[in-house]
């Protein structure tokens, strides 16, 4: 019984790094891709360029 609630608990804080692990690597690679192309001020908001012209071709 106790076994099980351990390993329940430990797959729950398992699942919490990854999630913190993911949001992480997609904070730096968002600060990356910011570096790499230049944030357009479009509409008074901060967006990646690459995101604005996907936009654009989207349109």
């Amino acid at each position: 019984m106790i076994r099980g609630y351990n390993n329940r608990i430990q797959q729950r804080i398992q699942w919490i790094l990854l999630f913190i692990a993911a949001f992480l690597a997609a904070t730096i690679i968002m600060g990356a891709v910011n570096q790499v192309f230049p944030t357009a001020k479009d509409s008074g908001g901060s967006r990646p360029a690459a995101v604005t012209g996907l936009r654009i071709v989207m349109d």
